[in-house]
């Protein structure tokens, strides 16, 4: 009986010899049969790679059957049992804020400013070109 097992340069050597046989049977062939025997070879190509994309597919396809929980079952079976109709939520009162004077809110925002920059040690100046009140945020609500 044979060794079935190869090593590494045995199976290199009869890959490399397999190259330089084809290549010297290529190099005898005219133009036309080397374009038939590459389009073989493409062709050999193409039917193994998408080959083992189907056996790759067929076993993901089995992993789903095997290992997945249909979870839909389950629910389509709670949305069948009607629920009672909840009453509404009451509508949320408005709250009425009363207006603060905007420059101590103002006064106060610098001086958390200044103080945050002389902690940092930031020791040049700023100035507060302007304020503007926002409309579309809620904390801005009057």
């Amino acid at each position: 009986m044979k060794n079935i097992l190869l090593s590494a340069g045995d199976i290199i050597t009869r890959v490399v010899g397999d190259v330089v046989e084809s290549e010297k049977l290529t190099t005898s062939m005219e133009l036309s049969d080397r374009i038939g025997y590459a389009l073989q070879r493409t062709l050999i190509g193409l039917i193994i790679v998408f080959g083992v994309l189907a056996v790759i597919w067929l076993v993901l396809s089995l992993f789903k059957v095997v290992f997945y929980k249909d979870t839909n079952k389950k629910t389509a079976e709670k949305k069948a049992e009607p629920k009672p109709a909840a009453a509404p939520a009451p509508a949320p009162t408005p709250v009425k804020v009363e207006a603060q004077d905007d420059g101590a809110v103002i006064a106060a925002i610098v001086a958390a400013i200044s103080a945050m920059r002389n902690e940092q040690g930031i020791t040049d100046g700023f100035r507060v070109v302007s304020f503007k009140r926002g409309t579309n945020k809620p904390w801005n609500i009057k």
